[in-house]
């Protein structure tokens, strides 16, 4: 999805991917969760995600203290709260859940509860993501092929414009009604075109 927001162009980057096990109860839509913008240098953003022309995370990053925070899943805060609350995975995933299905957590088995706990709770940052999770990803050169289509016809032309790209990362479960949990890393940065 393209979209240009007040002089921002957004582009969608990639979408991760990761199966949660199926939900086993005692005896409508996708729920995305919106984060906000990240900003980031160019240089800092490539690091992460494309070290070559491919995309692929860095599963290194996470020891870079500056970046950490860039690509936690705790350190997020959502879009559209007013006191900043930061995201908690595990929680968005269990309501979500709950929702779908009708029920309070405490219907499902003891092994689902302590089975999905502990999945959810390995995955602290995108590095604990898989390149097997990878869905589908745009190569760096299609990115700023993409963007420099959107601005070539800009009067003057900005060589680094600024756009937002966004990484979805979906969790998904094969049990029957329980609709995918999306959450939207939105990454602002300049892009050199």
């Amino acid at each position: 999805m393209t979209l240009v927001l007040s002089n921002t162009f957004k582009l969608d980057f990639a979408v991760c991917s990761r199966d949660l096990l199926a939900i086993q109860l005692r005896d409508h839509l996708d729920h995305i969760i919106e984060l906000n913008n990240i900003n980031i240098s160019e240089d800092t953003f490539k690091s992460i995600f494309y070290q070559t022309d491919n995309f692929a995370i860095n599963p290194n990053a996470y020891l870079n203290p500056q970046i950490l925070p860039l690509i936690s899943f705790g350190t997020q805060t959502l879009v559209g709260t007013t006191n900043g609350d930061r995201l908690c995975l595990i929680d968005e995933i269990y309501k979500n859940i709950e929702n779908d299905m009708g029920v309070n957590r405490l219907a499902f088995s003891a092994n689902t509860n302590i089975s999905l706990n502990k999945q959810i709770n390995s995955i602290k940052t995108l590095c604990d993501l898989k390149q097997g999770d990878i869905v589908c990803s745009l190569k760096w050169s299609d990115i700023v092929n993409t963007i420099s289509s959107e601005f070539a016809n800009a009067t003057p032309v900005n060589k680094r414009p600024k756009v937002i790209l966004t990484l979805s990362v979906v969790f998904t479960s094969p049990t029957v009604g329980v609709h995918p949990t999306i959450i939207r890393f939105n990454y602002c940065t300049n892009v050199s075109i």
